[in-house]
């Protein structure tokens, strides 16, 4: 750093001597020249008076420069004087800044700039000496701009002298400081100097130590507020400490305690074993808990269940002793209440669980008289039915009258409403019963809608009413749903739609059937019938779901049914996992919107109709078989013969389908149960194209049949090499869920339910008999009956 003295003495006192001496020369000159001067002016002899005159001016300009240039050599020596104090008070402060180790820097109270560093500040903040006279104080303070001005001008006019600042540091980190800065005048500059002390150990030591008084105190008073009992003694058993809950249960007062033994407490009802064995345990350095028996102040007994241990100072001698007692007494008391009440409630339970497993077994036995009553109720009533519709559609094709067509066909459309009634009360009946069970499998939208529209669509033009509907291309193709349930519920909602939506006041009805995707995101498809028909009110559509409701009393004489559609539609969605609500005015027709959350399927592989493995199925329950050696060798058909075994325990229905087979071309031989088929099969082997088997048969049901027969066949295959397979059809009544999945595990190829229209049977023989009889007989109207297939394949 420049010292602001900058000369040196010699050439101080040079100029002092020169000033002098030009002083002197000067007034000489002076009073020479105007005596001079004066005489040319004033032309007069030179007189004494005139040298002496001169004489005495010179005298005095000497005089007077005499004492000039002892003037001159005072002020010299103050001035000389003044410059060593200052360059010895100068080195003293430049080695007092360079030595120190404190870090000091002079900075421009104006502008910030640092003006000097001394090496400890070089090495506290890492930065060189020239790079720091080079910055800025406020490029190491990390206080805002104004904030270090202000400071700087507080220090500037002494108002303040002591600071604490945040110092960044070369390497990026930030250390807390404290500042001494002052005022210093330096080259006639005021300039402040800065003191910095790196506190940030310090503080930190500080924090931590006011973190440990404050969780020194915390613990001061969890000990003192604690709920339980503690009390510290030495290690001859003197009590030292307890806290308030020690008075609180014991009764004594702080004075009694302190410096007493805790035997004071005892009973007489501790086991002298628990003393032993707790000063056995605190001996070894270990901590002991069990219960004591003591005694209050006031002479009553209470139980404390305590833990004591052995504290230990840091070099792990053993000082003291801590005790820490629970009070466990009204524990004791209700823990005894409480055994007391659970060998009573245990009691209890045991008797309740022998009621509830009763109650179970007896659930259960309903239950599965409910799905047996289902079955036999499916099976009873779709029997008789049969041979009502096959009857009646054999009939049609007899020659009639007119007069008799038209009675017979509104026989059958009455068969066929009552069908349908049964359906929707079995169907009710299992959704009541918990039975109602859906399945999840590849469903191709477009075709199902097509088809039922389809088949619909006569019914709606006999009603004047068109029939349309609308499918969204960005649908996918198939979706994972139960088939058999989405086409009852469209069934339902488009039936629905055409009955109320016939002809009115004048104008053509029209139903729209739209699959769209949905637009709420929990749901995938939004499914809509809308009509024009008569419309319900707010009322009526409060009581739409309910069983048995209508929208209106008049609607059940006006446009028949039984309330059932509806509701049996609303559990389907449920089940879907979907919403079904509907939009409607008197009038003003209505709108069905259904939303389900159906996934999109990937296109299932296509099954060869007769392409099945010729492995042996499952074995099926026990039951009688005629007694065989071995089987006997298979009889080839007669030339053009075209026979088939029925396995048909119904009278009614042996005639039925035997009618049925002769009008399209087929020869039949009629077993009256499984057992009879069976042998049946065995005599003439190879002898009939098919198998067409009731399921539920006294003696051997048709599920045995059919075990026996896949189970002979694929002997035969493995002893011969043959491929024998004879196709078996299901023929039953019972159109439960869980009968066709059980017929294909057990071998069947085809699902046939009753009633058994003609064209179904017709249809189901030409799959899996490959060749197509002779058609039909036409009615007496030349037609045949059309009918819905009812034809399951399996494979």
């Amino acid at each position: 750093m420049a010292s602001p003295l900058s000369h040196s003495l010699p050439s101080t006192r040079l100029n002092a001597l020169r000033i002098a001496l030009f002083y002197g020369l000067l007034a000489a000159l002076w009073i020479v020249l105007s005596d001079v001067l004066l005489m040319w002016l004033l032309p007069q002899p030179a007189s004494l008076q005139f040298w002496i005159e001169l004489a005495k001016g010179l005298a005095f300009v000497s005089l007077t420069s005499l004492l000039l240039h002892l003037l001159l050599r005072t002020w010299e020596r103050q001035i000389s004087a003044a410059f060593v104090r200052e360059h010895q008070s100068e080195e003293r402060y430049r080695s007092v800044f360079e030595n120190n180790h404190a870090v000091m820097f002079i900075v421009d109270p104006e502008s910030g700039a640092i003006v000097d560093a001394n090496p400890a500040a070089v090495q506290f903040y890492g930065w060189s000496r020239e790079t720091l006279q080079q910055m800025n104080v406020m490029e190491i303070n990390t206080r805002s701009p104004e904030q270090i001005r202000a400071e700087m001008q507080a220090a500037k006019t002494a108002r303040r002298h002591y600071f604490e600042f945040p110092h960044r540091l070369a390497d990026g980190s930030v250390r807390d400081v404290e500042v001494y800065s002052g005022r210093i005048t330096l080259d006639n500059r005021t300039l402040l100097y800065s003191i910095v002390h790196d506190v940030t150990e310090r503080r930190r030591t500080l924090q931590a130590l006011a973190a440990s008084e404050a969780r020194l105190q915390q613990l001061s008073l969890a000990i003192e507020q604690s709920p339980n009992s503690i009390l510290i003694t030495d290690l001859e058993a003197r009590i030292q400490y307890v806290n308030q809950a020690f008075l609180t249960t014991t009764g004594y007062a702080l004075n009694e305690v302190l410096g007493s033994n805790p035997r004071l407490l005892q009973s007489g009802q501790t086991p002298h074993t628990t003393y032993a064995t707790m000063w056995a345990t605190l001996t070894l350095g270990m901590t002991w808990k069990g219960e004591f028996h003591n005694r209050r102040k006031d002479g009553n007994n209470y139980i404390e269940f305590a833990h004591v241990a052995p504290l230990r100072q840091q070099d792990g001698t053993i000082t003291h002793y801590v005790a820490v007692k629970e009070d466990i007494t009204d524990k004791k008391r209700i823990a005894a209440e409480l055994d007391q009440h659970r060998h009573h409630l245990e009691e209890l339970v045991k008797q309740r669980t022998v009621e509830l497993t009763t109650a179970r077994q007896q659930a259960e036995a309903a239950n599965l008289a409910k799905s047996a009553f289902l079955a036999n109720m499916s099976h009873e009533i779709r029997t008789p039915m049969n041979g009502v519709l096959g009857m009646i559609e054999l009939l049609a094709l007899t020659p009639l009258t007119p007069e008799q067509t038209q009675r017979l066909n509104t026989i059958r459309e009455s068969g066929k409403s009552l069908l349908h009634l049964i359906d929707d009360i079995l169907d009710f009946s299992k959704i009541e019963a918990g039975r109602l069970e859906l399945e999840q499998a590849p469903v191709a939208l477009a075709p199902l809608v097509a088809d039922l529209c389809a088949a619909l669509e006569p019914l709606a033009s006999s009603r004047a009413v068109d029939l349309r509907y609308t499918i969204a291309p960005t649908l996918p193709e198939w979706v994972n749903s139960d088939a058999v349930r989405l086409r009852q519920l469209l069934y339902n909602l488009v039936g629905n739609g055409i009955k109320f939506a016939q002809g009115h006041d004048g104008q053509r009805g029209w139903v729209q059937v739209r699959l769209e995707p949905a637009t709420d995101p929990a749901y995938t498809l939004t499914l809509s019938v809308a009509d024009n028909g008569i419309g319900m009110s707010a009322e009526a559509q409060a009581q739409l779901f309910k069983p048995f409701g209508q929208a209106e009393a008049s609607t059940t004489r006006r446009f028949g049914g039984t309330g059932l559609g509806l509701t049996i539609c609303k559990r389907i969605v449920d089940l879907l996992g979907g919403v079904m609500t509907v939009d409607s005015a008197p009038q003003c027709g209505a709108t069905f919107s259904v939303q389900l959350p159906l996934e999109a399927a990937a296109i299932p592989p296509s099954t060869p109709a007769l392409e099945r493995p010729a492995a042996a199925p499952p074995e099926p329950a026990p039951t009688p078989e005629p007694t065989a050696s071995a089987p006997a060798a298979p009889i080839p058909a007669p030339a053009g013969e075209r026979r088939l075994l029925i396995a048909e325990d119904d009278e009614i229905n042996q005639e039925v389908i035997q009618l049925q087979l002769d009008m399209l071309g087929y020869q039949v031989d009629i077993a009256n149960h499984g057992l009879e088929a069976l042998e049946l099969w065995r005599r003439n082997r190879g002898r009939y194209l098919a198998l067409l088997t009731d399921l539920h048969m006294p003696q051997m049901d048709g599920y045995s049949l059919t075990a026996a027969i896949r189970r002979e066949e694929a002997e035969h295959n493995e002893r011969t090499g043959q491929t024998e397979h004879l196709p078996i059809l299901a023929l039953t009544a019972n159109a439960l869920r869980g009968e066709a999945e059980r017929a294909q595990e057990l071998g069947m190829d085809a699902y046939l339910t009753k009633p058994l229209m003609l064209e179904d049977l017709e249809r189901a023989l030409i799959q899996w008999l490959g060749t197509a009889p002779p058609s039909p007989h036409p009615d007496a109207n030349g037609q045949t009956l059309d009918a819905q297939s009812s034809a399951a394949p399996l494979s």
